[in-house]
């Protein structure tokens, strides 16, 4: 396959990454057996790539916010908007590793690394945000769906936003890359993740 050239968004104008972005998102589609790129996938098989927001960690008090901001209202088709992850390449432990050396955070659950399979770019703090429900992760202020410890409790959260829990048991709809995007174009997650994270060039991809 011929390469996308130099697709970093360093190096060019806005507009130029954003199309140099969704030439990569047309170039490198994982169809599955029907010839779809998009899938369902539970968030405990999804975690943030190492590269999305420059190598940024999740942010706990984002993920905390962000709950409430979308609990009793959640929106399936809102979530699951720039939602794009690209398959963990085989035999690489790359980004398992990345999550295992994370800082302890009672805002951020803990799930077993060895079921992760895709690395998202897009998404990727609201996809935390469901397995934070699935790991019962600390959220304050929210008494409607925490525990007497202060823990997200899926029963909870089912009663007051239907929508959410489904969305914690089946996950997001996702746009799905292959491995070979990585290997073949060292900036293509960069690029990719920076389209994604600007509104504005959001709209345009």
């Amino acid at each position: 396959m011929s390469s996308v050239a130099d697709p970093s968004p360093e190096s060019g104008s806005a507009a130029t990454f954003v199309k140099r972005a969704a030439a990569l998102r047309a170039k490198y589609p994982l169809r599955d057996i029907t010839g779809s790129e998009h899938r369902r996938l539970m968030p405990a098989v999804v975690v943030a790539h190492p590269a999305n927001r420059n190598g940024v960690r999740i942010n706990g008090e984002r993920c905390e916010e962000l709950f409430r901001h979308v609990f009793r209202k959640f929106d399936f088709e809102e979530a699951a908007h720039g939602a794009v992850r690209v398959e963990v390449a085989a035999g690489s432990d790359v980004v398992r590793t990345w999550h295992r050396d994370a800082p302890a955070d009672d805002r951020i659950a803990s799930l077993p690394l060895e079921h992760v399979l895709y690395a998202s770019i897009g998404a990727s703090h609201i996809n935390q945000v469901l397995r934070n429900v699935i790991g019962r992760a600390v959220v304050g202020s929210c008494v409607q769906a925490t525990d007497a410890e202060g823990r997200l409790s899926l029963q909870l959260v089912h009663a007051h936003d239907s929508a959410l829990a489904e969305a914690c048991r089946n996950g997001l709809r996702w746009e799905v890359l292959s491995q070979a995007l990585e290997i073949e174009e060292p900036f293509g997650v960069m690029c990719i993740q920076a389209a994604l994270n600007d509104p504005a060039n959001a709209m345009m991809v």
